[in-house]
């Protein structure tokens, strides 16, 4: 079973990417608080790589910006590449299936964002994409209205992460 379920913070803005044959893709980190602190009694997070796809892709980059709160429902994957020295380097990813924006409305007024919420489901269908297989996908704009994913993901402020915040 390869299952992963998250719910953190996007470091930055969502950059829409295409494949050569137009497929559109993105490449993004979430900041994802650990559920202890450390010794110095302060919150600690890891900061996940990961990609989407399709409708996924380009429904992250309309309705997220840096500092959105997401549930993130996808699948780890491995791949390896030979860099310009001839190193073998090897990347973990999380492929994402399916999102769930959890900021509501408030937090996005708040923000100075517009409110903009999808009011229907969309599908992905099945196909290439780069040579992951992609499954069904699909938004639920009610999703996290009352249920645990509304809490605060770190106790209710504001995100601000500068590049070296980030571990790579």
């Amino acid at each position: 079973m390869n299952t992963v379920q998250l719910v953190g913070r996007l470091t930055k803005d969502i950059e829409l990417k295409y494949t050569q044959s137009g497929k559109p893709f993105t490449s993004f980190v979430v900041a994802v608080d650990r559920s202890f602190k450390n010794e110095n009694g302060e919150r600690e997070a890891d900061f996940p790589m990961c990609q989407a796809w399709g409708k996924t892709a380009e429904l992250m980059e309309t309705y997220t910006n840096k500092g959105s709160r997401v549930g993130l429902e996808g699948s780890i994957r491995t791949r390896s590449y030979d860099n310009d020295q001839g190193t073998r380097i090897y990347v973990t990813e999380i492929n994402v299936d399916r999102i769930h924006f959890l900021d509501n409305k408030q937090d996005n007024q708040q923000q100075g964002q517009q409110p903009q919420q999808p009011q229907q489901q969309f599908n992905q269908p099945q196909g290439q994409n780069n040579g992951y297989q992609q499954q069904n996908q699909s938004f639920n704009p009610n999703y996290g209205q009352n249920n645990n994913y509304q809490q605060p993901v770190n106790g209710g402020q504001d995100v601000d992460i500068a590049p070296d915040d980030l571990p790579f």
